[in-house]
């Protein structure tokens, strides 16, 4: 791998810690959201019904960061029990393999949440039941845009890793 590529991925990989940096701070969010509800509830015999969906919002937008900070980490469990015992052709298909699935799978995913995300945008739509008041739309746009992140972050490490045989 040349300079340009390193300062390439160095660049991408500043860029992915800062968003999961800021973004690492909603769990402190949702420990107070809960602690909330739980004093309320139990304490004070309360159910506050606004604190449910923002601890859900939360906890989601949580996740899928922190897929991300995972992925671009390299820190996913990788079952590899036939992968060892395949030669360096056989490796490089398999990874070639998984590079098309996880692209497609993701493209997909992107392609999807992007038209229901506008489409929620389109129609404010908003939460179910008693939760009409939440929007739904700022939440099913902020996913194409983590799932077009973790898709760079696997192109990246595919051509990253290339060359390796392990």
């Amino acid at each position: 791998m040349n300079l340009k590529e390193n300062k390439f991925l160095g660049r991408v990989q500043t860029l992915i810690d800062l968003i999961t940096k800021v973004f690492s701070f909603l769990i402190l969010v949702i420990v107070v959201a809960v602690t909330v509800q739980i004093i309320s509830r139990y304490g004070f015999n309360n159910f506050i019904k606004e604190v449910v969906p923002l601890i859900q919002q939360s906890f989601a937008i949580f996740l899928l960061i922190g897929g991300v900070f995972i992925s671009s980490r390299g820190g996913h469990i990788r079952v590899t029990v036939f992968y060892d015992l395949f030669g360096p052709r056989m490796k490089r298909f398999s990874k070639v393999l998984s590079f098309i699935c996880m692209s497609l799978f993701l493209g997909i995913l992107i392609w999807q949440s992007s038209w229901m995300g506008l489409n929620a945008l389109k129609h404010k739509e908003t939460m179910n039941g008693i939760y009409k008041f939440m929007p739904m739309y700022p939440l099913k746009l902020f996913i194409p845009v983590v799932v077009t992140l973790m898709l760079i972050v696997g192109v990246l490490h595919f051509f990253k890793t290339w060359h390796n045989d392990d």
